[in-house]
């Protein structure tokens, strides 16, 4: 895939492992962070992607450290794309397979944003109308984190919004290979047989 055909975000700090790539990709990359929730660094690089006038937007966390199997260049025409990669805070589980997404390694396309973020005007509209106890009103982003029971209990994570708005305006995500999840400078966590999916199903190791 061209290089200049991609938009990079980097979410949050970035190991070194993970900038060297880049470099070898050819890729250059614009940093995002917020000090509270990714999720809001992720919206804010929707945001400005959108205006920057490439075709595909290319995400990837800070701590995702690429290895042989990352695939996540290949098949420029494939619109919604994500690497799998292993939870760092659910052990044995992982965003991987048919029917999953993960949003630490993920391109998409403008159009499918576009389309996702028709979806959201509608959704804010309604929200729009509704009377709160403070001044403004709520939106919500393509990442949003579902809580329920007064929000005490988060019971989808913000990937599976997303990729629930992208499929609900007809875009179900590919797999393209792996990537490590970097816990230190020198532990990386890759997926392998025991893990099972958030989502979704299939193997942890790509056919």
């Amino acid at each position: 895939m061209s290089p200049d055909s991609l938009w990079t975000a980097v979410i949050g700090k970035a190991d070194a492992r993970l900038l060297d790539w880049l470099r070898e990709q050819g890729l250059t990359w614009t940093p995002f962070a917020d000090p509270h929730e990714a999720m809001l660094a992720k919206n804010s690089a929707i945001r400005t992607f959108l205006q920057s006038g490439r075709p595909h937007l290319f995400m990837i966390d800070g701590d995702q450290v690429p290895v042989a199997d990352t695939a996540i260049l290949s098949d420029p025409d494939c619109p919604l794309a994500y690497c799998g990669y292993p939870s760092r805070t659910v052990p044995g589980k992982g965003h991987f397979g048919e029917g999953d997404f993960g949003a630490g390694c993920f391109r998409v396309a403008r159009e499918v944003l576009l389309a996702m973020g028709g979806r959201l005007d509608a959704l804010n509209a309604a929200l729009r109308r509704l009377p709160l106890p403070i001044e403004g009103h709520l939106e919500i982003g393509w990442f949003h984190r579902p809580v329920r029971r007064h929000g005490s209990e988060e019971f989808r994570c913000p990937c599976e919004w997303f990729h629930g708005l992208a499929q609900g305006v007809g875009h179900r995500a590919r797999m393209l290979g792996t990537i490590g999840h970097a816990v230190s400078a020198t532990e990386v966590l890759l997926l392998d047989e025991s893990h099972t999916p958030f989502a979704g199903g299939g193997s942890a190791i790509p056919r």
